[in-house]
């Protein structure tokens, strides 16, 4: 599969309340976008779209290809750290749903990355909210996914946590040329790690706010300012030469 692809898409929960109106959108591999926009601008919206579009019906075959970190997920099962990274990989068990020795490999070594090692044998209903979405993380990673679609994975996180997972997002996207499509509300992360922005105002008489491209392009005053739908200001970075606010 080489990419994800929406096509003038549209989508409305009732007639009178149209989320997303004639959007189009590519996601391919090497791509590391962020998605941002107010609340309610219909992004969990798009990113679920976007999972439905690869069009793929087997579930494991489809986990293979995508990894969707939706916004809330509840601990139902009192799994330790590392079964929970671990289960990532259930999409390549056979029938009995056996884990082979390369799966236990591959759970360890995204454990290490992710920093986790010292959580790896604690249940999953002893750790902080910031350490549960840091092991959803590596449980997506842990799928070997291609294209990763993640619904604001930063909250629970301080900034020093955000900007370390985003920076480990960055490298593994370059290094196994992965397409990540992550949802942020934080407009000076974005800029910071994204090569490219997508920027959705809310949908309103039919009409659909929405940027996308470099973060130069994407991520000015005026664009920020209708989508919000307030006056922003942006200035560029002394050093890193990137729009921030």
């Amino acid at each position: 599969m080489n990419n994800l692809v929406l096509k003038n898409f549209s989508f409305e929960y009732s007639k009178n309340k149209k989320v997303l109106s004639d959007i189009s959108f590519s996601l391919e591999p090497g791509d590391f976008v962020c998605l941002c926009g107010p609340n309610g601008a219909g992004k969990s919206t798009l990113l679920h779209a976007l999972a439905d579009s690869a069009e793929i019906k087997n579930v494991k075959e489809r986990a293979k290809k995508i990894s969707f970190l939706t916004q809330n997920e509840n601990a139902l099962w009192d799994y330790t750290v590392f079964d929970t990274v671990l289960s990532g990989r259930f999409c390549y068990t056979g029938k009995l749903g056996n884990y082979t020795r390369e799966d236990f490999k591959i759970a360890e070594k995204v454990i290490k990355n992710f920093g986790l090692e010292a959580l790896s044998e604690k249940s999953v209903h002893q750790i902080s909210g910031g350490e549960f979405q840091k092991v959803r993380l590596a449980r997506s990673f842990a799928q070997g996914s291609g294209f990763l679609l993640l619904d604001e994975p930063l909250s629970s996180l301080d900034f020093v946590a955000s900007e370390s997972l985003m920076n480990l997002l960055k490298e593994k996207c370059f290094e196994q040329n992965k397409a990540v499509l992550v949802s942020i509300h934080d407009i000076n992360m974005a800029a910071r790690f994204a090569d490219k922005v997508l920027l959705l105002g809310k949908c309103q008489n039919e009409k659909q706010l929405c940027f996308q491209g470099s973060v130069q392009d994407v991520l000015t005053s005026e664009n920020l300012s209708a989508v919000y739908n307030t006056k922003v200001k942006t200035f560029f970075h002394p050093e890193l030469k990137i729009p921030q606010i």
